[in-house]
């Protein structure tokens, strides 16, 4: 039997992460770090200024009330961590909206048929989304 040594130095950790490195925020965490700041300091004074406001209920509204542009907010994340950037995703959103309502409120549409038109006219569009 022949045994094989691996002759190949094992890493040693480096010594700048524990002694003399640098401390601090990483850089490409400082956008979700002022993120949460605005956010905390929103909801400081909304707190302060109006009585209620620092409720759970108004948390919830929030995220009910504004749930497709956490969607939307979602899928542009990906984008633009990915390289890309597009401007139109806010000319789609108001065109489907504002056609759907047309269609739903003034001409009487079931919205059983409205919904997935516009889910198609929205379609090429996120094509050029990179999804």
């Amino acid at each position: 039997m022949s045994a094989v040594i691996d002759a190949a130095p094992s890493p040693q950790p480096s010594s700048a992460g524990r002694r003399g490195g640098k401390r601090g925020l990483n850089p490409k965490y400082l956008p979700l770090a002022a993120t949460i700041s605005l956010f905390v300091l929103v909801a400081t004074l909304g707190s302060v200024f109006y009585d209620g406001f620092f409720s759970a209920q108004v948390f919830l509204n929030l995220l009910i009330d504004n749930a497709f542009l956490i969607v939307v907010a979602v899928g542009m994340t990906f984008v633009i961590l990915s390289g890309g950037i597009d401007l139109s995703v806010g000319s789609v959103i108001a065109l489907t909206t504002m056609v759907s309502a047309s269609l739903v409120e003034k001409h009487g549409w079931s919205p059983g048929i409205v919904i997935p038109l516009v889910l198609v006219m929205g379609t090429p569009s996120a094509r050029s989304w990179g999804c």
